[in-house]
């Protein structure tokens, strides 16, 4: 027997053990309504007299034991005893209801064998609601006092007697087999249940252990992640030196020779620092690093930085850069705004091959509205609910990593 089993026969002792014992306070009304009936058969005293008080002591010792059962329960290990102490109380009770009824039979007329026949079978019937969870109870309850009514109306070699004979051994087999089929459904449903609720705890104990490698591993994913961001400054500043550097060897460089070794370096650290910037890009989005620090800053100021540096691009390219003068001051963090726009207007020059770049600002209300406009190839409409998306480049299908790596907006509109 496997130890889920095991489980499922303790649980049903238990069960029968609870429900059992509250037969007794009726069946002890019975049987003194009985001997109040019978009082004036002529009966002899001991063969009423024994089995009543057989079925008193009984019902006592039971009572005393199902005390205990409630205060203390059923141990595992003490299995064996009470499901004895069970079947011997159901067996011995029918016994004795059995030893009563072949008395009473020996001395009753037609009528009340009638009355006797039918008091066994809702006997029979009534024990079979009571323990009809466990169809051995129900069986050891029912069988001694079936048999011995049978043969005492066999006994009696009468008609009327062989029938009820027929009347109670139908009955009562017919309803030992329907409690045998409630007993094995109720047993199967809760072997099913008891081994759908161990894996539901299996489940459950699955996926903590999956949540908890999970929150293991996003932790270190978003440590990786912040240590990257927090690194960013560090790294750009040795970058920025060696330019500096390599452009003011310029000076001192022979011409002939020199030069273009220089300016090969200086590719080289162009470059070096796009994937730098690329890298720093992606650490910030994947730590959600981006802290905005607000202050009031005229945009005058942020117009004065910008507007040398896309003059010239404009002016290299071929394209007409436009900046209208402002007075507008905004609560802002200066840095980010300034990535964002220098994002468009990177993006403006770059997408514009001939045309007009224009940097602008608009009061509206209590906002202020910066506008970039380009005469470019634009972004057509199915794309523009895209652009903050990160990665997504309209033009760039092919994703070349010349062209970026579409988080210029991404990380700026964050």
């Amino acid at each position: 027997m496997s130890p889920l089993e095991a489980r499922i026969d303790l649980q049903m002792l238990q069960d029968s053990w609870r429900t059992s014992p509250s037969s007794l306070v009726g069946q002890a009304v019975a049987l003194v309504a009985l001997l109040w009936i019978v009082r004036s058969w002529p009966l002899a005293t001991w063969t009423w007299l024994l089995p009543g008080l057989g079925l008193m002591l009984l019902w006592t010792g039971v009572a005393l034991a199902s005390r205990h059962f409630r205060r203390f329960g059923i141990a595992r290990s003490g299995y064996g005893r009470w499901r004895m102490g069970l079947l011997g109380w159901h067996a011995l009770q029918s016994l004795l209801w059995g030893m009563l009824a072949v008395g009473l039979l020996g001395v009753a007329g037609l009528e009340w064998r009638l009355t006797l026949v039918a008091g066994v079978i809702v006997y029979g019937y009534t024990l079979m609601l009571v323990t009809v969870h466990d169809w051995g109870a129900a069986f050891t309850g029912s069988a001694p006092l079936m048999v011995l009514t049978t043969a005492k109306l066999l006994a009696m070699r009468s008609s009327s007697a062989t029938y009820l004979a027929l009347v109670l051994v139908v009955s009562l087999v017919t309803c030992l087999a329907v409690s045998l089929g409630i007993s094995r459904r109720l047993r199967e449903g809760m072997l099913l249940r008891h081994e759908n609720a161990d894996l539901v705890l299996q489940l459950r104990d699955e996926i903590n252990k999956v949540t908890q490698a999970k929150a293991r591993a996003e932790q270190a994913d978003q440590q990786k992640s912040e240590f990257f961001a927090s690194a960013s400054h560090d790294l750009r500043q040795p970058l920025h030196v060696l330019a500096l550097l390599t452009n003011a060897l310029r000076g001192w460089v022979e011409p002939e020779h020199g030069r273009p070794l220089l300016d090969k370096m200086q590719t080289a650290l162009a470059s070096i620092s796009g994937m730098f910037e690329r890298m720093f890009d992606l650490a910030r989005l994947d730590a959600q690093r981006i802290d905005y620090q607000t202050e009031a800053r005229p945009l005058a100021e942020l117009w004065h930085k910008l507007d040398p540096e896309f003059s010239v691009l404009c002016q290299h390219k071929g394209l007409t850069w436009q900046l209208e003068p402002t007075s507008e001051w905004v609560l802002t963090d200066p840095h980010v705004l300034e990535r964002i726009l220098r994002n468009l207007l990177n993006n403006a020059v770059r997408y514009t091959t001939e045309g007009t770049v224009r940097l602008r600002a608009r009061a509206r209300g209590p906002w202020v509205i910066c506008q970039v406009w380009d005469t470019g190839i634009g972004i057509d409409r199915q794309h523009r609910h895209r652009i903050f998306e990160d990665y997504f480049q309209a033009s760039n299908a092919g994703r070349l990593s010349s062209e970026g790596l579409g988080l210029g907006l991404a990380v700026g509109g964050d």
